[in-house]
């Protein structure tokens, strides 16, 4: 034979091997000696409750005597997790009240004691734990004879099987969460289907029932308008019939943070600090930047249309409303609102935005800080921290020192070190034009201030509306502070410290360089639960260089190191396991080069699983595979007789045996192994392709 056939044979012969395998052929190795018994398991966990017509359950407690004649050296034991043996007076009195059925576990179990020659199961087929019971079945190598119980054509339920969503979601942007659906027995029906927070009706789905057994995944759209962890849950309206109402409800957490900041700016007279300011934004990643300038005021006189002077028409006040949600910050510099034909509802809907949580910057000179300012009108005057509506208030256009009054603030922090931090301060250049505003308002804070004639007047002045921030600038010349030719810090100086009053205004706070989350919603007891770690620097960038460290916190009080690895560019995962139930902690760190990047807290709960309630419907397709997979057979309920049975143990005392999985022996594998590099290795000598 030459090489070529012969390795054309080697082929086939690879071939063969693999085709041997994919149909996992076993043998049986003949017993001798006795008769081995079989165990009786009947199911006890809660899916055998349910009444399909009659409770499942009871319909097995009838067939046991029937069992326990034909084999009166067998014992009964009763199963969900784990196994328990049953005197005659418990199986009279057995509950299914059993968290969750693990057949893979009961199985295992089973094939591990040699006594038994095999096993008749009562059960409904749900298998709920983790393992895989066909696997463990053909392991095993033991018959099992399979009584299935449940009747589909009786079973009515609405279940929302599953909610997915990502990990976190952001403030202001639209997210998408499904849910999968399943619903039994009710053909033809509207099943209405509801997105929650608390008792918030969020948005609301339809869903008609075009067969008896449907499912389905439906889709709900949800922009969070704040920031923080959310609790939502999907609920299907509970019907009449139902076998439970337990899983016609499933939540879903979303940590909800920022993507960017949205920020609208607009000056009603341009000049330096406009420009100054604009470019800030605009280089600010972090920034979403919607900007307008008044390039001339309605009192101007010129010959020219409006259409041809005007770059991008001015919102109307409709159109603004409607948008004025959807901002972080609000900048108004040196703008007359009334002159644009805006009314004082404009001014009603930011304050109404401040105290929900939102944030207003107001900055400029004469007129915005003047007795008869439109912003002196009741309502609006409220919002403002400092005391501008009387005829006492001047301007100057003397060059001032910015003097900072709480260097420890966020807004004025323009280094972390206390001194270098002061001598940044006092080398900054001084500025000019500034209103001279009598006093602020009580409760407001004064960041800065300047001597103007010998008096001290407010120039920065900050407060809490209700749940927001608002911030007034005296002034419009904090540009000056990046002019120092040569002077780099004074230039970074200028940049952190608006950076600061947008971080500090929209709450900075909540903003997170590093978030922590489950991938699943649900952190169950004995399971484990993927956790991630995702890292960003301070423009949203995803950090690779970086050490991550994570602690456990139970509620025994002991702590565990936790050690994540990196998945992809900024994120970092782990898995969490716990045996305890109750509240747990998880912490993360993360620093860069020695310096911390941010940190994160999670407090949840480990709780049981309820896998049992979530899907009581009986499955059938799993016993008969199971059934395929030991040689054994399986029957519905209302099919079983003495007889089958009787007929069933003949077939296996002739064919009794050990099984060897053929298709799972080592020798097997490293046969085809060995052939394949003898392939190789012949065509590379050759220099065969």
């Amino acid at each position: 034979m030459n090489v070529i056939k012969f390795l054309w044979v080697l082929r086939v012969f690879i071939l063969f091997l693999i085709g041997v395998l994919s149909l996992k052929p076993t043998v049986s190795r003949p017993l001798t000696g006795r008769p081995k018994p079989w165990a009786l398991l009947l199911d006890a966990s809660r899916s055998m409750r349910v009444p399909d017509p009659a409770p499942r359950i009871e319909l097995a407690k009838r067939i046991i005597p029937q069992l326990i004649a034909q084999f009166p050296a067998s014992k009964v034991f009763q199963f969900a997790d784990d196994l328990k043996e049953l005197s005659r007076k418990e199986m009279e009195n057995i509950r299914a009240d059993g968290s969750k059925t693990n057949m893979a576990r009961v199985i295992k179990q089973i094939g591990q004691k040699p006594e038994w020659g095999g096993a008749i199961l009562l059960t409904d087929g749900r298998q709920v734990g983790s393992g895989d019971p066909v696997l463990e079945a053909a392991a095993a190598g033991k018959p099992l004879f399979l009584i299935g119980f449940g009747n589909k054509s009786q079973f009515k339920d609405v279940a929302v099987r599953g909610v997915h969503g990502p990990p976190f979601a952001f403030k202001n942007i639209s997210t998408s969460l499904t849910a999968d659906v399943s619903v039994m027995g009710f053909p033809g029906k509207d099943i209405t289907l509801k997105l929650k927070e608390r008792e918030k009706i969020l948005s609301l789905q339809n869903v008609r029932v075009m067969d008896p057994a449907f499912e389905t995944t439906v889709s709900f759209s949800w922009t969070p308008s704040s920031v923080g962890t959310r609790s939502l849950t999907v609920e299907a309206n509970e019907y009449s019939g139902e076998v439970t109402p337990l899983n016609n409800r499933k939540d879903i957490t979303l940590d909800v943070g920022r993507d960017r900041f949205r920020v609208l700016y607009i000056c009603g007279q341009p000049g330096f600090e406009y420009g100054f300011l604009r470019h800030q934004f605009k280089a600010d990643p972090a920034v979403e930047l919607v900007t307008f300038v008044i390039l001339r005021n309605p009192s101007n006189v010129v010959s020219v249309p409006d259409a041809e002077l005007s770059l991008i028409p001015f919102p109307t006040q409709d159109v603004l409303i409607q948008q004025l949600t959807t901002f972080d910050l609000i900048v108004f510099e040196e703008f007359n609102y009334l002159q644009y034909g805006l009314m004082p509802g404009i001014m009603q809907v930011i304050r109404r935005k401040v105290e929900e949580g939102g944030s207003f910057l107001l900055m400029g000179g004469p007129m915005i800080f003047s007795d008869g300012s439109d912003y002196a009108m009741s309502g609006v005057n409220e919002m403002i921290p400092v005391v501008f509506d009387t005829p006492s208030v001047a301007s100057s256009k003397e060059p001032f020192s910015f003097r900072p009054k709480a260097l420890s603030h966020p807004v004025l922090r323009l280094d972390e070190n206390p001194d270098r931090n002061k001598s940044i301060w006092e080398g900054l250049p001084k500025l000019d034009g500034l209103m001279l505003l009598p006093g602020i308002k009580p409760g407001a804070t004064v960041l800065g201030t300047a001597f103007v004639g010998g008096k001290e007047y407010p120039v920065l002045t900050v407060w809490k509306f209700g749940r927001g921030r608002v911030a007034a600038l005296a002034t419009r010349t904090t540009w000056r502070w990046s002019l120092m030719a040569g002077e780099k810090q004074t230039i970074d100086a200028y940049q952190q410290f608006w950076k600061n009053m947008v971080l500090w205004l929209t709450h900075a706070d909540e903003y997170k360089q590093v978030r922590l989350a489950f991938e699943e919603r649900d952190v169950k007891v004995g399971e484990s639960t993927p956790l991630r770690v995702w890292v960003v620097d301070e423009y949203f960038k995803p950090l690779s260089d970086v050490d991550v460290r994570l602690q456990a916190t139970f509620p025994n009080g002991k702590n565990e190191t936790l050690h994540p690895h990196q998945e992809t560019t900024g994120v970092y995962s782990t898995v969490f396991k716990s045996d305890q139930l109750g509240s747990h902690d998880v912490q993360v760190w993360v620093s860069r080069k020695g310096k911390e990047v941010g940190r994160d807290h999670l407090s949840f709960r480990v709780v049981e699983s309820h896998g049992e309630e979530e899907d009581l419907r009986p499955d059938f397709p799993l016993l008969n595979e199971l059934a395929r997979a030991t040689d054994g057979r399986f029957i519905m309920a209302d099919e079983f007789s003495p007889d089958i049975l009787k007929e069933f143990r003949e077939e296996t005392s002739r064919s009794a045996g050990k099984k060897i999985l053929i298709w799972n022996s080592p020798f097997l594998f490293g046969l085809l192994l060995f052939v394949y590099a003898v392939d190789l290795l012949i065509r590379k000598r050759r220099g065969l392709p």
